[in-house]
């Protein structure tokens, strides 16, 4: 059986999820460290994102935080009833493809599905064409 630990309270068929309380107390405040940095360091598409899940009835949580496969991981936007991971992708990303694909496997592998949006898409107002594709397929 895979063994994860996360932030969020889910259940995953065939998971052990162990919260962070269970890793070694170094990493636990690292992660929380690190999770206080990334909620102040939001960028403007993240804001613009945030405004608008605020409208949904099913609000996601922000930096989640995941270890997968002994891989940390902080999502932008987790919807846990959907299981469904939304990531708001700078420009940087573009230098990244085999970061996120890996990633995305792993999210992949315990059930949680990513929807990558871009930046340039956000700030178009893209969001809701975008997320309305990822959602629902």
């Amino acid at each position: 059986m895979r063994k994860i630990y996360t932030t969020e309270n889910v259940r995953i068929e065939g998971v052990e999820v162990n919260g962070i309380d269970k890793l070694p107390l170094k990493e636990r405040k690292w992660v929380v460290e690190t999770r206080k940095v990334l909620l102040r360091r939001v960028t403007l598409p993240e804001k613009v994102t945030a405004r608008m899940f605020g409208k949904f009835e099913d609000k996601p949580v922000r930096q989640a935080y995941f270890k997968i496969r002994g891989r940390s991981y902080f999502l932008d936007f987790f919807f846990p009833t959907r299981m469904i991971a939304v990531e708001i992708d700078g420009s940087v990303h573009r230098f990244k493809k085999e970061h996120d694909k890996k990633r995305d496997i792993d999210f992949r592998s315990i059930g949680i599905r990513t929807i990558r949006i871009k930046n340039k898409d956000v700030m178009c107002g893209k969001l809701y064409e975008k997320l309305s594709k990822g959602f629902y397929r």
